[in-house]
């Protein structure tokens, strides 16, 4: 359907809210991030910095990626995503300071902390 969003992460594809969906795997792998997909030069400071809050550089690199086009909601859904696989090891206010700061998470910690602490 067009307009909806599929997250693929890992081996993780969230294709809720989609009411038909066709997958074509070609090749199973590493992330191979195409021109639209490249982190700019500002996003290495925080890269950096999301880096402490992830399992490693590569893990916080495709998650960077993944949320410049989300909303506050997705966001939070995904980082929920993460901590489950133990790719995320900071969910605290630290890492929504870098989100905020960034200008990636626009809605305050109340919010942040609430929808953390919903299952």
């Amino acid at each position: 359907m067009a307009g909806n969003k599929v997250y693929v992460q890992g081996n993780y594809v969230d294709i809720h809210d989609n009411e038909v969906v066709n997958l074509n795997i070609d090749k199973v792998g590493t992330l191979q991030m195409d021109e639209g997909m490249q982190t700019t030069e500002g996003d290495e400071t925080l890269l950096t910095k999301l880096s402490l809050c992830f399992k490693d550089e590569d893990t916080a690199r495709r998650f960077l990626i993944s949320i410049k086009e989300m909303d506050d909601t997705e966001i939070v859904r995904l980082v929920k995503k993460y901590s489950d696989s133990k790719l995320c090891t900071d969910t605290s206010k630290a890492l929504w300071k870098l989100l905020s700061e960034a200008g990636l998470y626009k809605t305050g910690y109340p919010n942040w902390n609430k929808q953390m602490n919903q299952r």
